[in-house]
This record gives structure tokens, C-alpha cells and sequence, in this order.
């Protein structure tokens, strides 16, 4: 017995107990869900700020070499099998989930909801005509209706022609009319350089050859204001309170992130506005947004960061 005693003492000090592992499947499905969260809001907050940026900005046409307007007339005649066949793959892909398949629904309940081609006529202002179709494709129409210029001049005829023979003429004929003559008289020249030519992005267009010069004046000229606004928040900075310190030091680096908020801090602290100050100081951190720094601090604190600054403007304000 003893020895049998002796031998399971000796297993347990050969075998000691692991610790317990602190993890479990759930816990890194969590982990996995929450970074990938995580980088999708990165991801799609960028591309917000990507069309906030470029929203109101021209687009950039530039015809393609050798290219212009294409042959219209002989576009709008061809209304050949081959054509339609093409034209019905490509409202396929491009139409059909607005419009419907048969070209009378509205699937993804767009409102405004789009054109019912089986009973409603166009709503541009060249009519029903097949130049008129096909001008709608190429530029859009209103919000809901985009621009199809991914589809070459003879593609955006190929859906017109489809959609005018096979659901607008068997069903609504009234409104598969040819094109008025006041619309036929707008019909580009096959050849010309009219606005259709081929979209190019902005970042492959080369800049002008005058644009680094005056970038590089611009900039010149915005020096000395930004030296000014540099000098003014060092002076303030110098021997001032604890509890300016922070605010002093946002506002530094507003001087260098936004020059123009900066500049517009000085301007209402040389004219002794101050109810113009706080306005800047709060509300202008972005379009739409406010700086919490200066929105969270106590009223006696923002009237003290007024005074220092407008003591190293040299204002002469008092509190």
C-alpha cells in the first residue's frame, strides 16, 4: 500500500496541472465581427468625405483622339436584329433592376419611381424620339435617373431602340414618336467635338502649365499671414494660466490644419468681436460639425482665452 501511495505522488509531480486557457470561439467571433466593423465605418467614412470633397466639382470631358460625335442619323436607322438583341442585354444589366424586366415596374421602389414605359411618356424636354431616349441615357435626368456614359454612343442605341420596339411601341405607341424637328435640329454633326466626348478622371488630367506658378504665388502670398497668426499664438502662449494651456495648444494646431479658421480667430480678435470669436471658436471645426475642446469649456474659461489672445493681438479689449 505504501508503495502504491509513493507512486501516485510521484504521478501528480511528473504530471502537473495545465491552467486553464482563457479564450473561447465566441469570444474571437466577437473580436473578428468588431475589428471588421471597425474598418468598414473607416472605409465608408472615407468615401463619404471622398464625395463631400468632389460634390459641385465640374466633370472634366475631353474628346477622344479621332473620335467626336458619333453618326447619329445612321444610329438612329439602324434598328437591325443584331442591334436589338445587343440592346436587350444591356437593358439587362443596366435597366432592369429600376425599371423591370418587361420595362413597367419599379423593384427597388425608387422614388421619385422610374419612367413605366408601357404607359407614361418621356419628361425631358426634347420628347419621346429616339435622340431624345438616348440623350437621357447619356446625361440622366433628374436625381433617380443616372448618366450611362460607361455605354458607348452605338450601346446607348442599342437599349433605345430595344425598349422603343419591344415595350414602348407594342403598348404605348403615342409615345414612340420620331423626333420633333426642334429636336432634330439640336443633333450634333457625326464628328464634332460637341459635350460628348469621353469622361476622364481628374487625376489623369494633366494640370495646366501656369498652375504650379500659381500655386507656388499663393502660397507666397499666404506666408506672412500664417507667420502673423504663428507669432500671435506664441506671444499668447507665453506665460499663460494652466488652464489656457490646452486651448492655446488646439488652437496651434488649428493654425496648422486650418489656416483659414486661424485667420478668421485673428481677424475677430483684432476687431474686438468677440461674440464673432466664439462663433468661429465652436462652430467652424468642419461643414456641419463643432470642436468639442471649445464647446465643453466653462464660459469664464472662454472669456479668459478671448482676453490673453486679444492682450497678444495687441486689441487693447478688455473681459
Amino acid at each position: 500500500m505504501a508503495n502504491h501511495a509513493d507512486h501516485s505522488d510521484a504521478d501528480d509531480h511528473a504530471h502537473p496541472v495545465a491552467p486553464r486557457e482563457i479564450s473561447h470561439p465566441v469570444l474571437w467571433a466577437l473580436g473578428l465581427f468588431a475589428s471588421t466593423g471597425a474598418l468598414a465605418a473607416v472605409f465608408f467614412h472615407q468615401i463619404d468625405a471622398g464625395r463631400a470633397h468632389a460634390r459641385g466639382e465640374p466633370v472634366i470631358n475631353l474628346a477622344k483622339a479621332g473620335g467626336g460625335e458619333p453618326d447619329h442619323g445612321a444610329l438612329i436607322a439602324d434598328i437591325s436584329q443584331p442591334v436589338l438583341d445587343q440592346g436587350e442585354i444591356l437593358y439587362g444589366k443596366n435597366c432592369a433592376s429600376c425599371h423591370g424586366a418587361k420595362g413597367d415596374a419599379n423593384p427597388n421602389n425608387t422614388v421619385p419611381a422610374p419612367r413605366n414605359f408601357k404607359t407614361e411618356s418621356m419628361k425631358n424636354s426634347l420628347g419621346n424620339g429616339p435622340y431624345a431616349f438616348y440623350h437621357v441615357l447619356t446625361d440622366g435626368y433628374g436625381a433617380s435617373m443616372p448618366a450611362f456614359k460607361n455605354l458607348t454612343p452605338a450601346e446607348r442605341y442599342a437599349v433605345t431602340h430595344f425598349v422603343r420596339e419591344t415595350m414602348i411601341k407594342p403598348s404605348n405607341p403615342a409615345y414612340a414618336a420620331k423626333d420633333p424637328a426642334a429636336t432634330t435640329a439640336k443633333i450634333p454633326a457625326a464628328g464634332s467635338s460637341a459635350a460628348g466626348g469621353a469622361q476622364v478622371p481628374p487625376h489623369l488630367v494633366a494640370p495646366p502649365a501656369l498652375l504650379p506658378e500659381l500655386l507656388a504665388a499663393w502660397s507666397h502670398e499666404d506666408a506672412p499671414r500664417r507667420q502673423a497668426v504663428s507669432a500671435w499664438l506664441e506671444t499668447a502662449r507665453v506665460g499663460a494660466s494652466a488652464d489656457l494651456v490646452a486651448p492655446l495648444e488646439r488652437l496651434v494646431e488649428i493654425a496648422r490644419t486650418q489656416p483659414g479658421r486661424a485667420d478668421a480667430l485673428l481677424s475677430t480678435v483684432r476687431s474686438g468681436d468677440q461674440a464673432a470669436f466664439i462663433t468661429v471658436l465652436v462652430n467652424d471645426a468642419g461643414a456641419g460639425s463643432t470642436d468639442p475642446r471649445f464647446t465643453l469649456m466653462p464660459a469664464p474659461q472662454v472669456q479668459a482665452l478671448y482676453a490673453r489672445l486679444a492682450q497678444a493681438a495687441g486689441a487693447g479689449v478688455s473681459q
